[in-house]
């Protein structure tokens, strides 16, 4: 089997077992008792159990609250964050293969068409130009020169064989290739039309890296953003809790749901994680799927934070 395959799924497995681990925490007890375990090992474990469930940590549930806001149980808050926390990075373990391929197909095109231009100048046919090219570069673009070789061998239009091969390409990949194929479609002008394009992919190349240098400082920020909302909510959150308690005996007291405000930020803070993600994977760093591993790392933090910040601070 695939050893992507197989760590993609142990990570998300190990996640979502985490997660299921709420339902039987207020049994383990009784079966570590049938187990020849000292007593006092099992007694200090049901306290501490006990603990957890008085945090309302034990219970899975959602509803909704009189004033028509979502209300979630701790245990169903992290019980969601390790599903999606598991979710996530075992989809991004498994993709990032994909995602390696990607990157290494654009630096390759950037070498490819100064050697595919200079080949050119020995007035060959286009096909010899490919196939010496070919030869020089490692995969995955030897394979697409290949076969693109292979079409316009069996007598594929250039354009046609470009556009079969490198469809599933990244967009950088698609526009060599259709270079190549008008290179080979314009006579005796192949190189020329080759070191044009290239002049005009590096350009489009060095726009690409000043606009990704400029937005990497906002990459952090992104992140902190999502943070600090997470931080600033327990803070708060720990502080109600505290202000609650102490005039408990006093009837504005009853008038302050805890718990629909813990929902009620788990959900915002939720949404901002997701948000954050999706721009420092998608826009910062140029692809959606290395919004994946973000949105893993903020679940997991959403999780531990809103369902533990009574044990934490």
């Amino acid at each position: 089997m695939n050893r992507r395959v197989v760590t993609s799924t142990l990570v998300g497995l190990l996640f979502i077992v985490f997660g299921i681990m709420v339902f039987i925490l207020p049994s383990l007890p009784r079966v570590m008792a049938g187990m020849n375990i000292p007593n006092e090992t099992v007694a200090s474990l049901n306290e501490s159990i006990n603990k957890l469930c008085s945090a309302d940590l034990c219970t899975v549930s959602a509803g909704i609250s009189p004033e028509r806001v979502p209300v979630v149980s701790k245990g169903f808050m992290l019980l969601f964050s390790l599903v999606v926390t598991g979710l996530s990075l075992s989809s991004y373990y498994y993709l990032k293969g994909r995602l390696s391929r990607y990157e290494k197909l654009r630096r390759q095109v950037v070498e490819f068409l100064p050697i595919v231009a200079s080949l050119a100048q020995t007035r060959t046919t286009t096909v010899e130009v490919l196939k010496m090219a070919a030869n020089l570069m490692e995969d995955p673009l030897r394979t697409y020169l290949l076969r693109m070789v292979h079409l316009i061998t069996l007598g594929e239009d250039p354009e046609t064989a470009s556009k079969r091969v490198a469809q599933d390409a990244p967009v950088e990949v698609k526009a060599v290739f259709d270079a190549v194929a008008i290179g080979a479609k314009s006579g005796g002008r192949f190189g020329e039309v080759l070191e044009r394009s290239n002049e005009y992919f590096m350009e489009v190349l060095r726009m690409e890296r000043a606009v990704k240098d400029r937005l990497s400082e906002y990459k952090m920020i992104a992140l902190l953003a999502s943070l600090t909302f997470i931080a600033a909510s327990v803070v708060a959150l720990k502080l109600i809790s505290s202000i609650v308690s102490g005039i408990g005996s006093l009837p504005s007291a009853s008038q302050v749901n805890v718990g629909v405000l813990e929902s009620a930020l788990f959900i915002t803070s939720v949404i901002v994680s997701l948000m954050s993600s999706l721009v420092v994977g998608k826009v910062i760093e140029g692809h959606t799927l290395k919004a994946l591993k973000y949105i893993g790392i903020t679940m997991l933090l959403n999780g531990l934070a809103f369902s533990l910040y009574q044990f934490i601070i």
